[in-house]
């Protein structure tokens, strides 16, 4: 009997030590330093590129490649990931659709990516192939297949780095359905983020010490996020092309890297497990500048593809018969922009045409015009569209064209229309000549982006939808199989006079 109860005793004072011990080492436990390279909204922009506004080359994923091999060395805690947008935009990511980026995102070893709503610019089948082949875990948690209500991609991923266990959830806008051809999303839908990450949340957090949520959702959702859904601590953010080095909202880290691969987004912190608590948090943002040297395989990747679109790129489209010239904000009217509106209204023989002055990009020299000047002039992968108004939406249309031109908004070109601008509102409005009837059904040309609300032209999403086209440089490039020399025309266009005349 004494014996036993010895035993027993012995076995409590053991199992008490024991516990001691572990709450003692517990309680020691050493912060973890992390590291969290992220880049978004690439855009295709794998090759090196002059950036006016910096003033030099930049960019690039050769040099992106050697960043992230250089930090990974020196910290085994490094999380590799990109929010979204990885593609389109430039021509090595069109003419091969999206195939040399992905090839390029598995060369470098991103650690995870979220899909963005350009991720299906070369439509879903595309889209499956790069999903199903991809080394690199593709997330998306609020993404549904209609039909089996199932999620299309993997909702999360838990790394383990350094000892530390970060769960990373993808979630993309739910505006994708609106800014992407409706092809290309058919079969699926898209759910609220909060209400995905609200149900999630709970179960992970059982299984990781840090949340990090990989959004393509835009800032400002961002921060709606992190103050409504309890238990994010860092969200990695992309689709609003943001600037953000860091801020803090509520209990959440927010960062996101600006656009193209300019940069690399770094974030840099210590976390102890113990006391679930950061400390150490520091961020910046790396130019990706012509001293960093490329790494060789994934420049050799580049090299390959852009050989092979070389010969397409320098392939002569057309001629110039002058300067053209791309819009602004205070000149949208330019002689470019007016001839590229009037092909896309002869297209659909609509109207009116518009063309938002963001969406051309570049200047054409007098002289031979090449396939890479269309592509660089129109590098996105908007479709053009035929939407129908009645008179009084119409007006209201240009009303809205007014507000902005007034107070140096973003606007368009838009020709087919001649009226005053004054005190915000489109007076004397004549379509291809006559008076605005506000009974009378008219047509508009315009690009899918703008229809869809792009640019806040909410207004357009008001018209009926007639029908979808062809992608715009496309429509330009069969312009110039017909009528190869680029004259612009002279035509009604949309009158900006002074408010005060």
């Amino acid at each position: 009997m004494e014996v036993g109860r010895m035993i027993r005793s012995s076995r409590r004072l053991f199992l008490f030590a024991v516990m001691i011990l572990l709450l003692l080492a517990f309680s020691w436990s050493k912060p973890v330093s992390i590291t969290i390279l992220h880049d978004n909204d690439v855009h295709g922009r794998l090759l090196p590129f002059f950036d006016k506004t910096l003033n030099q080359t930049v960019g690039g994923a050769a040099r992106r490649a050697s960043i992230i091999d250089e930090i990974r060395k020196k910290n085994s805690g490094t999380l590799v990931l990109t929010a979204g947008d990885w593609i389109s935009g430039t021509p090595i990511s069109g003419l091969f659709k999206g195939e040399a980026d992905f090839k390029a995102i598995q060369l470098m070893k991103y650690d995870a990516m979220v899909i963005g709503n350009h991720e299906f610019d070369y439509g879903q089948e595309t889209l499956r192939k790069f999903i199903n082949t991809s080394s690199v875990p593709i997330l998306c948690a609020n993404l549904y297949e209609t039909k089996t209500k199932k999620t299309l991609l993997p909702p999360y991923k838990i790394f383990v780095k350094n000892g530390l266990k970060i769960a990373v959830i993808g979630i993309t806008t739910q505006e994708t359905p609106v800014v992407t051809h409706p092809k290309n999303v058919k079969g699926l839908e898209f759910e609220n983020p909060s209400v995905t990450l609200s149900k999630l949340i709970p179960n992970i957090r059982k299984k990781a010490d840090i949340i990090l949520v990989l959004s393509h959702c835009g800032y400002q959702e961002d921060k709606e996020l992190a103050r409504t859904v309890p238990g994010i601590d860092i969200i990695v953010g992309g689709h609003s092309h943001s600037n953000v080095l860091l801020e803090k909202v509520d209990n959440t880290l927010i960062v996101q890297d600006y656009q193209w691969g300019i940069y690399m987004g770094r974030l840099d912190f210590k976390y102890d497990p113990a006391k679930k608590k950061f400390s150490g948090v520091t961020s910046q943002h790396i130019l990706i500048s012509q001293d960093i040297p490329e790494k060789a395989d994934v420049k050799s990747l580049m090299d390959d593809y852009s050989k092979i679109i070389q010969s397409k790129m320098d392939e002569k489209v057309g001629v110039a018969t002058v300067d053209l010239v791309k819009p602004n904000y205070g000149n949208p009217d330019s002689n470019l922009a007016i001839w590229i509106t009037e092909v896309f209204r002869k297209r659909l023989n609509a109207d009116i045409a518009m063309q938002n002055t963001g969406g051309v990009r570049a200047n054409i020299s007098k002289g031979d015009v090449t396939y890479n000047d269309i592509y660089n002039v129109l590098p996105f992968e908007n479709l053009l569209v035929l939407l129908e108004a009645d008179g009084e939406l119409m007006q209201n249309i240009l009303d809205d064209l007014a507000q902005r031109s007034e107070s140096g908004k973003e606007t368009s070109t838009v020709t087919g229309v001649t009226c005053i601008v004054k005190q915000g509102k489109a007076t004397k409005v004549l379509i291809n000549g006559q008076p605005l009837d506000p009974k009378k059904k008219y047509t508009i040309a315009v690009n899918d982006f703008m229809a869809n609300g792009g640019s806040g032209y909410s207004i357009l999403q008001k018209a009926n939808l007639i029908k979808y086209d062809a992608m715009l440089r496309d429509i330009v490039l069969d312009e110039l199989k017909l009528n190869p020399n680029i004259a612009p025309p002279v035509v009604e266009k949309f009158n900006r006079i002074d408010s005060h005349e």
